[in-house]
């Protein structure tokens, strides 16, 4: 239970702790980038969470659905993040 519910909270606290960074990034290469990074960060979550279904192994999969998750967080802080700036201006 306790590495389930690790893997459930490892998006919220990437998007927590990569929020600051994602603004530095949209200051450098701007929003239209940061929000095609956002779509190419979650579609490969989406896949790695497909073929993750072939792994046979609990620890190996735990470790990738672990560090999926952490990626799925940086895609979810860059998207909420960089419509925000566009609604804003």
């Amino acid at each position: 239970m306790k590495m389930q519910g690790i893997v459930l909270s490892a998006e919220m606290i990437t998007f927590a702790f990569f929020s600051p960074v994602v603004v530095c990034l949209i200051q450098r290469f701007g929003q239209k980038n940061i929000m095609i990074l956002s779509a190419i960060l979650k579609s490969s979550c989406a896949v790695g969470f497909a073929l993750s279904s072939l792994i046979k192994d609990p620890w190996t999969f735990w470790v990738l659905s672990f560090t999926l998750r952490l990626i799925e967080g940086m895609g979810d802080s860059c998207n909420s993040i960089s419509y925000t700036t566009i609604v804003s201006s």
